[in-house]
């Protein structure tokens, strides 16, 4: 079995990724706990449940937020499995990013983003597509992407 993510970038402040798994994959329903605070950007729909009973349907309408550390489940939806294209940043940023949108997040822990999913638009959709095919077609630099990646 090969890995489930390929990384396209890397710097200290930020990582870029493609995560695919298969639905016949035996880690499909738990690949295990995330490795970065990230943003992942689904481009099939699956179930995700992460703590607790409820899950949510994860697509291209839905932006998933993920913790350090965080465990997780997936049940399949689309034949496809799970495929996302997904963003992390370093500690520090993630903290400063939930506490910019966010006044009551925790500070001093690992669970920095106190919130599990978030809608996409269609603008956002796109932006994140560029910033990714940009970086997989070698097209924009290290200082654009990272940039991008924060912002």
């Amino acid at each position: 079995m090969g890995p489930l993510d390929r990384i396209l970038f890397v710097t200290p402040s930020v990582r870029v990724g493609a995560f695919r798994c298969a639905v016949r994959d035996p880690r499909f329903r738990d690949s295990g706990p995330i490795q970065y605070h990230l943003v992942a950007f689904p481009r099939t729909g699956v179930w995700i449940r992460q703590a607790g009973p409820s899950r949510m349907v994860a697509d291209p309408r839905v932006v998933t937020i993920y913790n350090f550390g965080r465990e997780y489940q997936r049940e399949a939806i689309c034949p496809d499995g799970d495929r996302s294209d997904w963003f992390a940043v370093a500690p520090e940023h993630a903290l400063a990013i939930a506490r910019e949108h966010d006044p009551w997040a925790p500070a001093g822990t690992e669970a920095v983003f106190r919130f599990e999913m978030a809608a996409s638009d269609p603008a956002l959709y796109l932006l994140q597509r560029q910033v990714f095919l940009g970086l997989e077609r070698g097209v924009i630099n290290r200082f654009e992407a990272e940039e991008s990646v924060l912002s």
